[in-house]
C-alpha cells in the first residue's frame, strides 16, 4: 500500500486506482496468493495481508501500524467494496459500472460523500496482491488515476507502475516494481517499491514505503 500524496512525509495512506488505459495483463485472475503474507522492519514493526476466497469472492485484509483495510473483488479481479481504517478516519469506496462512490469520514465523525464517475475504477488499496498477478517483463507500465482516500473530496492523481527489472531479495531472485506520478512531480514525489519472487505463486518479498522497509523473514 502507498502513502498519501497530502503529507510532506511518507505517512501510510491509501488509494482506489483507476485503469488509464487497456492492459491485457489485467484480465483474469489477478491475485496470486491465498493464506497469509507476513513482512517486518528490522525494528518489529508488520506489514500483513491476507488473501482468501469466500463465497465466490476474492477478500484481501491488510494491516499495518498504521492502518487497516479489506478489500473485496471478483475472482477477475473487479473491485467491489473496499473499506479502510486510519486512527479516527475511515474511508469506504463502493465500486459500479459506472464509476464508485466514495465516503470519507474525519477524526471528527464528518462524513463526506462524493460519486466518481469515472469507468473502470482498479483497486489500490490491495495494490501489493495486485502488482504481484501482473506478468512482468522488461520495458512494463502500467497506468492509473488514483483517489487519495487520506482526502474528503476524492483527489485524483495520476499514477504509474513500472518494472525496474530482476534483482535478489533474501538471496532468491525477485521483480523490482515501482509506483509512482506519472507527471512532472514524480521527480520530488514520494516513490513506493514492491517485490516479488519469481516463483509460483510470485510470493511478495519486500516493500519500501512510509520511511521503512518491510521484508519477508
Amino acid at each position: 500500500m502507498m502513502p498519501s500524496l497530502r503529507t510532506s512525509n511518507l505517512t501510510a495512506g491509501l488509494f482506489a486506482l483507476v485503469a488509464a488505459c487497456s492492459s491485457p495483463a489485467l484480465a483474469g485472475e489477478t491475485f496470486p496468493w491465498n493464506g497469509t503474507v507476513k513482512l517486518t522492519t528490522d525494528k518489529g514493526q508488520t506489514l500483513s495481508w491476507t488473501v482468501a476466497r469466500v463465497g465466490g469472492e476474492v477478500v484481501i485484509t491488510g494491516t499495518h501500524p498504521k492502518w487497516t483495510v479489506e478489500h473485496r473483488a471478483r475472482p477477475d479481479g473487479t473491485p467491489l467494496v473496499t473499506t479502510r481504517r486510519a486512527g479516527k478516519t475511515s474511508s469506504k469506496v463502493v465500486f459500479s459500472a459506472d464509476g464508485a462512490s466514495y465516503e470519507h469520514t474525519d477524526k471528527d465523525g464528518k462524513t463526506v460523500t462524493t460519486k466518481v464517475d469515472v469507468r473502470g475504477l482498479w483497486d489500490s488499496d490491495s495494490l501489493d496482491a495486485r502488482l504481484a498477478g501482473i506478468a512482468w517483463t522488461a520495458g512494463k507500465k502500467v497506468k492509473f488515476s488514483a483517489i487519495d482516500t487520506d482526502s474528503d473530496d476524492a483527489t485524483v492523481y495520476p499514477l504509474v507502475a513500472e518494472y525496474l527489472g530482476l534483482e535478489k531479495c533474501a538471496g532468491i531472485p525477485c521483480h523490482h516494481v515501482r509506483v509512482s506520478l506519472d507527471d512532472m512531480r514524480r521527480y520530488f514525489a514520494p516513490k513506493w517499491d514492491f517485490r516479488y519472487g519469481t516463483g509460483e505463486g510470485a510470493p511478495y518479498l519486500q516493500n519500501d514505503s512510509d520511511g521503512n522497509t518491510f521484508i519477508a523473514r
